[in-house]
Formats: C-alpha cells, sequence, structure tokens
C-alpha cells in the first residue's frame, strides 16, 4: 500500500504523497510474527527489496516531544478543568453558567481531538464523530461532516491566553496538591470535612490569586474555611533545614561535618533567604536545590495547645496549614455525604442519569441509632447535593419505585428507594422516541 502510494503520487503530481510518515517499528516475517535477531529471521541483503524505510525530512517533527505533552494537556483537562466544575456543568450556577461551562469544554475538546488527530488517528475520529453535530454551521470546513482528518490543524488563538489566570490556576494547584499531602500524611480522606486550611506566603500578590480562587480549594480539599497570611508567626510557625545527608555526604566528604553542624544552626532569615534565591553559601559550600530539607514546626507559644491540630505542607515557596482537629460537627457532615454518595452510586446502578424525573425515600432502622440523627438533622442537605428532593418513608401510594436498597452505614441499616417522578420517562421508551 505504501509502494503505490508513493508510486501513484510521484507520477500525478511529482512529489511525495506525504511529508512526514508515522510508521510502527515492527517487521513481520512470512507467518506474520515479529521478526527477532534472536531467532536469525533477519533478512540478508537481496531480502529487504520490498522493504520500505521511513524517514522524517522535517527537522522540527519530534513526535516524542508531542505526546507527553499532550497526555500531559489531557490529565489537566478531566483532573482539573472537568473536576473542579463539575457543579458547574451539572447547571448548579444557573443556566448562563452552565452554558459557558460547558461551551468551553466543548471548544477545548474540538480543538482537542483535531490536534491528536495524527497521532492517535482512531480515537480522534470517534470522539469528533461524537462531537461535530454539536458545531454545525455555514463556516465548517469542507467535508468536515465526514471526518476529523479533513480539518486543516488548528492554529494558536494568543488572544484567548490571559496568564493572569493561568498564574493564579497555577497556584491555586500547588496549594490543593499541598493539602492533599497533609491529609494523607494524617490518613484523612476527601470525604471528611475539615474547619480550615491556613495558606502562608510572604507575597500577597500570591494570596490574591489564591483568594480569587477560594471556591476552589474549599471544594477541592473539603475545608469549611480558608485563610491567607503573610504571617507565619501568628500560627506559631517556625522553620529549621536539614542536610540531604546521602548527597551531601557523597559530595562534601571532609567538610560534611561541619557543614551539617552549620545548616543545623541557620536563621530564619537564612532560610528565608534561600527560600527566595533558590541557593545559600555556607562557609564556602554552595547549597541548592534539594541540597536542603526544610521543615515547619509549630514551637512557640502563639500556637499553645492547638500546635497539634494543624498538619504542615511546603514546597519551599507556599506553606499551607491544614487545621484536623475533629469536632461531631464535622464528623456528623462527613456522614451526610456518605449518605449522598450512597444515593448516588444507586442512581449509577439503576442507569438513571441527572435529568430523570425522581424522588429518593429512605428509613434507617433501628430509630434511635446515631445514624438515624444524622440523617434527619442533614435532609435538606443531601437533597441539594443530589439535586432531588429526599424525604422519609413511608412510599406514597401506588409509587413507582425503579430500585430500592438496604446498605449498612454507622452500625444501622441505611433503607433508599428511588421512586419514579411524574414526568420520568423509561430509557427504553426514550430510545424508541428517539428512533435509536
Amino acid at each position: 500500500m505504501v509502494l503505490h502510494a508513493v508510486g501513484a503520487s510521484t507520477a500525478l503530481f511529482n512529489k511525495p504523497p506525504s511529508k512526514n510518515v508515522i510508521v510502527n517499528g515492527l517487521v513481520l516475517a512470512d507467518d506474520g510474527q515479529k521478526m527477532s535477531k534472536s531467532k536469525k529471521e533477519l533478512p540478508g541483503p537481496n531480502g529487504s527489496r520490498g522493504q520500505v524505510r521511513c524517514r522524517c525530512p522535517a527537522v522540527a517533527y519530534r513526535l516524542y516531544t508531542v505526546v507527553p505533552r499532550l497526555i500531559k494537556f489531557v490529565d489537566l483537562l478531566t483532573n482539573w478543568y472537568v473536576r473542579s466544575n463539575r457543579k458547574r456543568l451539572r447547571g448548579s450556577g444557573g443556566i448562563e453558567d452552565c452554558r459557558k461551562a460547558l461551551e468551553t469544554l466543548f471548544t477545548v475538546l474540538f480543538s482537542m481531538v483535531r490536534m491528536m488527530a495524527p497521532f492517535t488517528p482512531f480515537l480522534a475520529e470517534l470522539l469528533y464523530q461524537n462531537l461535530k453535530d454539536i458545531n454545525k454551521s455555514d463556516s465548517m470546513e469542507p467535508r468536515a461532516d465526514q471526518s476529523v482528518h479533513y480539518l486543516m490543524f488548528p492554529d494558536p488563538r494568543f488572544d484567548l491566553v490571559d496568564v493572569n489566570i493561568e498564574r493564579a490556576v497555577a497556584r491555586m494547584q500547588t496549594v490543593v496538591e499541598l493539602g492533599r499531602q497533609a491529609r494523607e500524611r494524617r490518613t484523612l480522606p476527601i470525604k471528611s470535612p475539615l474547619a480550615e486550611v491556613v495558606i502562608i506566603h510572604r507575597d500577597e500578590s500570591f494570596l490574591e490569586d489564591i483568594r480569587s480562587l477560594e471556591f476552589y480549594v474549599q471544594e477541592e480539599l473539603n475545608v469549611q474555611t480558608m485563610m491567607t497570611t503573610t504571617d507565619k508567626e501568628k500560627y506559631g510557625v517556625r522553620v529549621r533545614a536539614e542536610p540531604d545527608h546521602k548527597t551531601l555526604g557523597v559530595r562534601l566528604k571532609g567538610t560534611y561535618k561541619s557543614i551539617c553542624e552549620a545548616i543545623k544552626n541557620l536563621s530564619d532569615d537564612a532560610l528565608r533567604k534561600y527560600q527566595e534565591e533558590g541557593f545559600l553559601d555556607l562557609n564556602g559550600t554552595r547549597l541548592e536545590g534539594t541540597d536542603l530539607k526544610l521543615i515547619y514546626t509549630f514551637a512557640s507559644p502563639a500556637s499553645g495547645d492547638n500546635a497539634g491540630e494543624y498538619e504542615a505542607a511546603s514546597d519551599n515557596d507556599v506553606l499551607v496549614l491544614l487545621n484536623v482537629s475533629q469536632n461531631q460537627a464535622l464528623l456528623d457532615e462527613g456522614t451526610a455525604r456518605e449518605v449522598c454518595n450512597r444515593v448516588q452510586r444507586l442512581r449509577k446502578k439503576a442507569g438513571l442519569v441527572p435529568t430523570d424525573d425522581i424522588k429518593v425515600f429512605f428509613e434507617v432502622t433501628p430509630a434511635d441509632s446515631e445514624l438515624s440523627v444524622v440523617v434527619q438533622k442533614f435532609i435538606d442537605y443531601v437533597g441539594n447535593a443530589i439535586k432531588k428532593p429526599f424525604a422519609a418513608y413511608p412510599l406514597p401510594a401506588g409509587a413507582d419505585v425503579l430500585v430500592g436498597e438496604v446498605q449498612s452505614l454507622k452500625e444501622a441499616n441505611l433503607h433508599l428507594s428511588i421512586v419514579a417522578g411524574p414526568t420520568y420517562v423509561d430509557n427504553r421508551l426514550k430510545s424508541l422516541l428517539l428512533g435509536e
């Protein structure tokens, strides 16, 4: 096929059919198996006459640099934009806000599949066939309704780049990742709500960026409040340095012990300078990068008996303090969130979609259990979270129960029943009405 394409293109147009050709690195034997030198299957000089050698003549055509960046982009899209805006995408902020969020997602996906097409042709085509009908307009490229491979590679839109937003989001991501590290060290799952997160940084503009995205920080870390400050002493925070013993021991040899002793005696001002400049000259030795590990402690009277309530995490630039103390109100809210998760899993199990008209009924046994008290207290909370009516048994007379289940939670039984609402349409009937 390749030889035919080369011959036809040369004969008809006097030029090669492609500027670049992507091929895999396998050569198959007559039996269809991969050829191997260990099996002495490689052909001699005369046997390679029918093989085609493909080269990439364009100097800047480096596929190995494109694919990792594409994978990183997809990761940012799914694990940050979609995850962080899932409530907006479901319409929690109103119709207009939902439309903007969906249009943004569509624009990104539509551009992404066009960029992916040369590297993942089949996956890009599948995605494009699901997207193309949403974008029908008179300005579409010729044959755009047939395949993504008829479209030109998209041009960059520098007018859409906002460096201020990109900087603020990058800083927010750093804070969230550090907060997650603090949770992991205390084995506190994200579903467990916490009272407070404190972000400490010497630059007020950094804190302004974080405050502009406060909602996302609170959502991703599941905290009730967020505080920002430039004053770490207010929270009784002290910083000390520890040497990277393995690296410095090999590098410094005879001066290793004296440098380690000097590191332990570094002042706050010296460590602050190390954070700002990225290096430090100590007794004629330059320390940089991971040579020093900064450790934050709570040692001053300002923290008092509450020092143990905070877990600190830092990247040597910003310090994140997570208040990990638990009280009954937080524990109850965590239980209510788990009830929401149980309802959502039951909806998914029944094949229901968010637009289905349903009502959810519950009962907790025994009635005097801790779970019963919590669910009754958080009825409105659960209803708002699942965006459907949430009410106690009994079921209405003649109710059309779509799915029901009894689940164990907090040493009690949670009975859940999902009932069809007045405008509910069965999925099979939907398919018939839509001609699917």
